[in-house]
Order: structure tokens, then sequence, then C-alpha cells
């Protein structure tokens, strides 16, 4: 339908070379990716600005546009399982590749964390510590997940890596094999 169909630059679109894309990527039409099977078509749409959301040299991309079109309402709760998994991949790229940091020096990084069991959009360096998962406890992780302190979403097995990361960069992050949880109860 004509009326679904917006024009986007091709800065501003998302191509996957390995299947569909989750619903709030803009994807090219479906039309145009059945013609993409070489390398060199694949190539060219590189050349033309087309990121491929699929390979990890877009990941910084990825860790920028991902906030912002959850803060823009379009990642509906049907598709967060998608959402998640793909930021979670972001931040496990960026480790790989450290110099696709997306953020510049003087700028505080706009991450996705969990709070009150949401997924959020939180500054980090904004006087609020962002825990980063980086521990096998399931048990804490679904608590913390629940209380208003921003818990970044990412995966507790490169947590450590990430945290690295983060305060190497003088950002205040706190990882979860830090904080103490209890739970109280009456009998």
């Amino acid at each position: 339908d004509d009326a679904e169909r917006v024009f986007r630059c091709p800065a501003d679109a998302w191509l996957s070379a390995g299947g569909q894309l989750p619903r709030f990527v803009p994807p090219v039409l479906q039309q145009v990716r059945t013609i993409i099977i070489s390398d060199p078509a694949l190539m060219r749409l590189k050349a033309a600005g087309i990121r491929i959301w699929d390979e990890p040299e877009y990941c910084g991309q990825v860790l920028q546009q991902l906030p912002e079109l959850l803060g823009s309402g379009l990642v509906a709760a049907h598709h967060a399982a998608s959402f998640k998994k793909q930021y979670r991949q972001a931040w496990d790229h960026l480790l790989d590749d450290p110099d696709r940091w997306p953020w510049r020096n003087d700028e505080a990084p706009l991450v996705v964390v969990t709070a009150q069991g949401q997924p959020r959009l939180q500054l980090i360096g904004q006087g609020v510590n962002v825990l980063v998962p980086d521990e096998a406890d399931t048990a804490k992780h679904a608590l913390l997940a629940l209380t208003a302190q921003p818990v970044l979403l990412a995966d507790a097995e490169r947590g450590q890596a990430i945290t690295g990361m983060l305060t190497a960069r003088h950002l205040d992050v706190l990882p979860t094999s830090e904080v103490r949880v209890e739970v109280f109860g009456d009998r």
C-alpha cells in the first residue's frame, strides 16, 4: 500500500542480510532485499549508505539508534524480546571492536536499562549509578529488574568487560556483583 511507504534516505535505512528485521527498525523494502543476493550488490548498497543491521561494524550506530526508537514509542510490547536481543548483541559487538564507540567524549551515553520491570532510557552520568549485570544469578537479576534502579540491558557473561569499558571512559556504573540483594517477607 502506497500510504504506508515512507521515503527514507539511505543513511536512515537498515538492511538485514540474515533475514527479516524487527518491526521497530526502518527497513529496506522486501522487494529490494530479495534482489540482493550477491556480494557486489550488497557492497553497492553499503556504498550508498545503507547500513547492514547484522554486521558488527554498525554496532555503535545500533546502540545509538535503538534508544531513540524506544524513546519515540516505536517499540511495541510484543517486539520487546527482539529489541532486547538486538541491543544486547550490539554491546557484545562493541566489546569486540571498542573503536566503534558511538558517543563523543563529552557526551553522556543514552542507554537502555530495565527499571521497574520495563525497558527505559537512562543517561549514564546523571548522578544515578547504572548497574551492569555481571553474574549469572537469574533470581538476583529478576529482583533488580523490578526495582527503580536502572540495570543496563546487557548480557551478564560480558558484564565485567562492559563495566571495564564504561569505567575506563569515566562513566558511573556499578556491576551487580557488588550489589547486595536481600528479600524480607512475612511468614
